[in-house]
């Protein structure tokens, strides 16, 4: 459910959903851009398993008949011929013809688009199948909950043919609530947000592939940032095998993908920290990470792989009573130094 948000219960007036387009030339590189933004205040959903199974077939049937009909001027092709989602985009052997054919046909390639999305709030519940004899019911439900997310899609935007998805969400809460009396946290914000603190967002993830034109090499760059957050690990780990089994691509979707011969990934966590409770104990284990920076080259058909992996202070903490390490508060310098003070109180 899309729908409006009142930023105050005292407040009549409400915020609703607006979509702009414009359009503008950059003046140094000539480049003409098309955005269009989509502001929404509040996104609600109930997801199921056969909801993702036909988004999924929906996306590849839309892509597909892009690709026919904009690819290459023929007709949308039949299924058993269709590409991947995205192959337009994320370089396929389809439009890779297709582009070609363009190319030759003397496309204008200094034009970029870019597709905003802008989400105030959301609170997303996805029931998820399971075999844990230890949930009542059939389902479990996994609730993602966020505010101030934006979500963007460029193409072309530096003149290199680049196509780039970002992510970048402010606040988030990802936890199982199954046993609502009893939620468990997974993954949020390490201290909540307040209103004189120059905050980083909690996530940002940057998707990019980019196919050289003189060589046709294609190359995939994976970025993700992750700051002041906390990954509460459990005893169970049977909801990461449920939800992996929730977002299985069905068969017949997304089978022809075109591997990259090039993958970048990088990962860097910010004043992060892992809180590992006691199996049989009323306590935790808390590491806090300061700085870690992380990244990794792999090209197709090479022998080796090279990774880096760089780690800065780093604090231990042994809590004996766990109200201590879920109940922080804000305006500190570091998640340690939040974790410390709350534990002397």
């Amino acid at each position: 459910m899309i729908g409006p948000l009142s930023p105050d219960p005292t407040d009549t007036s409400v915020l609703l959903p607006i979509i702009e387009v414009r359009s503008a030339t950059n003046p140094s590189s000539l480049i003409k851009t098309s955005t269009i933004t989509c502001r929404i205040p509040s996104v609600q959903a109930k997801i199921r398993q056969r909801t993702i199974e036909g988004l999924q077939f929906f996306a590849d049937d839309i892509t597909h008949w892009l690709d026919g009909a904009f690819g290459d001027g023929s007709a949308p092709k039949p299924r058993d011929d269709l590409k991947m989602i995205g192959s337009r985009f994320f370089g396929s052997k389809g439009s890779s013809s297709a582009s070609s054919s363009a190319e030759e046909e003397g496309e204008d390639d200094d034009t970029a688009t870019v597709f905003r999305v802008c989400v105030t709030e959301a609170d997303i519940a996805l029931h998820v199948p399971t075999t844990d004899v230890t949930v009542d019911g059939s389902d479990r439900v996994l609730s993602l909950r966020g505010s101030d997310i934006d979500v963007k899609l460029e193409s072309n935007t530096t003149g290199r043919q680049e196509t780039a998805l970002t992510l970048v969400l402010l606040d988030a809460e990802f936890a199982d609530r199954t046993n609502t009396s009893a939620p468990n946290r997974i993954l949020a914000r390490t201290t909540p947000l307040f209103l004189t603190g120059n905050h980083l967002p909690m996530l940002n993830l940057r998707f990019s592939s980019l196919t050289h034109p003189q060589s046709g090499l294609k190359e995939t760059g994976i970025k993700v940032i992750l700051s002041s957050s906390t990954f509460f690990l459990h005893q169970n780990f049977s909801w990461a095998k449920d939800l992996a089994l929730f977002a299985r691509t069905p068969e017949g979707v997304f089978e022809d993908v075109v591997p990259s011969e090039v993958t970048r990934i990088g990962v860097s966590l910010m004043d992060c920290s892992l809180h590992a409770k006691s199996p049989t104990l009323g306590g935790a284990i808390v590491v806090v990470i300061g700085t870690l920076e992380g990244k990794a080259d792999t090209e197709s058909g090479a022998d080796s792989r090279n990774a880096e992996l760089g780690l800065s202070n780093v604090v231990v903490l042994a809590v004996d009573d766990l109200a201590t390490t879920t109940e922080l508060y804000g305006g500190h310098r570091s998640s340690a130094e939040a974790y410390q003070v709350r534990l002397r109180l």
